[in-house]
């Protein structure tokens, strides 16, 4: 073979991604969209079935006029139950993902300051009629928080982008 018949030496040195790296990356952001949707979903369709003074409590520690409270204790399940749909069906991924952590962040923020007024004395119902306290709730919601950022990176680095400080090089 003749030296102009030899690949460029940039083009033989290029790593193609194997198919099992490929189909891995696929199956994580599969499982944690599946997690986080199995959640919400869970959280407010045990919302609903308890009925709306599940989250009576919460929102009164907070201050919300209860004409207000209950408006919410429906509009949250069902916003719940329409966020974990939204991730299950896989239209506009990321979209979806930021909301996911937006919601998760104002949760966290919710619990915070519930606990802050109540001297860290009351109970979470974020799952129905199951009880925790607001401390395994806060750490719960983090732990999701997590996953969802998770998945923020993996959709990130599944449409080939890159997060930098300056977009002019992106």
């Amino acid at each position: 073979m003749s030296a102009s018949q030899d690949p460029p030496l940039a083009a033989a040195s290029i790593v193609e991604k194997p198919a099992s790296a490929a189909s891995l990356s696929s199956a994580s952001i599969l499982v944690a969209q599946a997690a986080l949707a199995v959640v919400f979903i869970a959280a407010g369709v045990l919302k609903t079935w308890t009925g709306p003074a599940t989250l009576h409590p919460i929102l009164a520690a907070l201050g919300v006029p209860a004409d207000i409270r209950s408006q919410l204790a429906y509009g949250v399940p069902a916003a719940e139950i329409a966020l974990g749909r939204w991730l299950v069906s896989g239209l506009g991924p990321r979209a979806c993902c930021s909301c996911t952590i937006v919601v998760l962040t104002v949760f966290v923020a919710i619990l915070v300051a519930v606990g802050i007024r109540t001297d860290w004395r009351s109970s979470c119902a974020c799952l129905g009629m199951v009880e925790r306290s607001l401390q395994t709730a806060i750490a719960q919601d983090a732990a999701l928080l997590v996953l969802a950022g998770y998945l923020a990176w993996r959709l990130r680095r599944a449409d080939g982008t890159r997060a930098t400080a300056n977009p002019v090089h992106q």
